[in-house]
């Protein structure tokens, strides 16, 4: 006799059961429905955010279990040991997420072969952090769980941001060999790194499947086995690439790797912070033309761009001079205006871009009550005049947008293979203001401000909106009538043209600023959400 569980009714003389062999029956004669086990499975594919729910599933029926399982197994997270009092022996204890999961293993090692996703992490909220105290430095139980880990498509390595970096020569031996031996697998496709140091590129070079890289204050070091390997390895077709606050020094150290050893032409998935800030003048250059190399590298598949531009970049032996705020600044205007001959450091041109879609510029416009220019920009041939603010370098590589919409306009026009030019569909500028002391309004107001708005207006296609057409939206809002009365009023009848890019304006400002800051920008700014592009001014700290 198959025991059928009961889940749920339909009807009141219909209950749902997993496959029964023959015709089931319950105590009070109603028929037992048989559908196929796959329904039973995507109804558990939806909870999959609630692993209460899926550990009581696993235990009601073992035609439940294995899914609920495979679920509940598929991401794992090895975190610090916590501290647990037990008043029944009146002591204090620490329990080890990584001695826990091996011995779950160890009774049931089919679970193993469930896990997809493997986070080790030493990230927690501490007053004081110290990595020669690292937990990941005294367990013994990690070198142990991964050679189990055979299906395992993505690891996670998280050092703790409140203190130094992990330290990857200072692991076991055997812990080192067992990382090494997940990432050459054929199924990892995934590698996150965050706040660890002293990583072998070798550990790069083994992983002949990767897909996704993301890399946050990472430093590698380059070691005799990666030598070996750079005939060996065929380069990794890279998809997705993020680099998130990484300082020079480990951008430098990082680069010349990524460019011979990864194949660049298939990243559709770009995100950039590099920090060039205290550099000298040699080093931020070479620096800005790596990210160049990247950029051209990649432009004709690239989908989505975020990116950071570099802030100014101070010479520690120059001291700055506040009647000339750009005499400390790498390439001021000056400087590219007179060696128009000077090899160019640096260069975004997203026209060479035909696929992109998404692009996130995040910038600082304003920083120790002095306006900030960007690090070795220049202007494109398409603007005639250099960028001398932050803000004028934002909107002169926003102009270039317009230019990328007419070209897609024309190639669809005149392009017979059916593959139409994309057009950006999405702009996101967010604008960074820090530091402010004895703020100079005057100053503040003159640093590009309605060049800005004009631009991100003709970007945004904004038009009026007929009286006729305000009606018909007004009638296929879903919301109350209050709430659709309250939307309108804030767009005052302003609507994209079709095929106009999506533009979001973020400004942060620091908590503490003078009210004349917010008051400034709202008249500076207030244009784009009159005419509904979307702005948004926060406080950060």
């Amino acid at each position: 006799m198959v025991w059928s569980p009961v889940i749920g009714t339909m009807h009141s003389h219909w209950i749902l059961a997993p496959h029964p062999q023959s015709p089931s029956y319950t105590p009070n004669g109603s028929k037992m429905v048989s559908l196929p086990i796959e329904v039973y499975e995507s109804i558990l594919d939806e909870l999959s955010e609630s692993p209460e729910t899926l550990r009581a599933c696993a235990l009601v029926s073992h035609l439940f279990a294995q899914r609920a399982q495979k679920l509940l197994f598929s991401y794992v997270s090895l975190t610090r040991p916590t501290k647990v009092f037990k008043a029944a022996l009146g002591i204090r204890s620490h329990v080890w997420p990584s001695m826990r999961f091996h011995h779950i293993l160890s009774s049931s090692p089919h679970l193993a072969g469930y896990v997809k996703s493997l986070v080790i992490s030493d990230e927690a909220t501490l007053h004081f952090y110290r990595e020669e105290l690292s937990w990941i430095r005294s367990d013994n139980m990690l070198h142990r769980i991964l050679p189990q880990l055979v299906n395992l498509e993505e690891l996670k390595l998280e050092g703790n941001p409140r203190g130094s970096s992990l330290n990857f020569r200072k692991w076991g031996d055997s812990l080192r060999a067992g990382i090494l031996e997940r990432c050459s697998s054929e199924r990892l496709v995934t590698l996150h790194l965050a706040h660890v140091r002293n990583i072998p590129l070798s550990l790069l070079a083994l992983a002949p499947r990767l897909e996704t890289l993301w890399l946050k204050r990472a430093l590698f070091v380059p070691d005799d086995h990666d030598t070996k390997l750079k005939e060996k390895s065929p380069p990794a077709q890279l998809k997705h690439f993020s680099v998130i606050w990484m300082r020079s020094e480990e951008w430098h150290t990082f680069y010349p790797w990524l460019a011979s050893h990864l194949d660049l032409t298939y990243i559709k998935i770009l995100e950039l912070n590099i920090d060039f800030e205290n550099e000298l003048e040699a080093i931020v250059e070479e620096g800005l033309q790596a990210i160049s190399n990247l950029l051209r590298g990649c432009s004709a598949t690239l989908e989505t761009l975020r990116f950071f531009m570099p802030e100014e970049s101070k010479f520690p032996f120059h001291s700055f001079n506040k009647t000339n705020p750009q005499s400390h600044l790498f390439y001021s205007s000056a400087t590219m205006m007179n060696l128009p001959s000077q090899p160019r450091p640096f260069e975004l041109d997203i026209c060479s871009m035909p696929a992109l879609r998404d692009l996130s510029l995040n910038s600082c416009i304003w920083n120790e009550g002095q306006y900030m220019t960007v690090s070795g920009t220049h202007p494109t041939p398409s603007v005639a005049q250099s960028p001398q603010t932050a803000l004028h370098t934002l909107s002169s590589v926003v102009s270039q947008l317009l230019q990328f919409k007419t070209h897609a306009s024309e190639h669809d026009r005149s392009s017979s293979s059916g593959s139409p030019h994309r057009q950006l569909e999405t702009l996101t500028l967010q604008l960074d203001m820090d530091e402010f002391e004895e703020i100079a309004s005057s100053k503040l107001e003159n640093i590009g401000w309605e060049e800005f708005v004009t631009v991100v207006e003709a970007l945004a296609g904004v038009g009026r909106m007929s009286l006729e057409s305000e009606r018909e939206a007004m009638e296929m809002d879903s919301r109350p009538m209050e709430e659709r009365q309250v939307t309108f009023k804030v767009v005052r009848a302003f609507v994209p043209h079709p095929g106009a890019t999506s533009v979001t304006v973020i400004v942060s400002i620091p908590g503490g600023s003078d009210e004349i800051v917010a008051d400034l920008l709202k008249e500076k700014l207030g244009r784009l959400r009159d005419k509904g592009i979307r702005l948004t001014i926060h406080y950060t700290g």
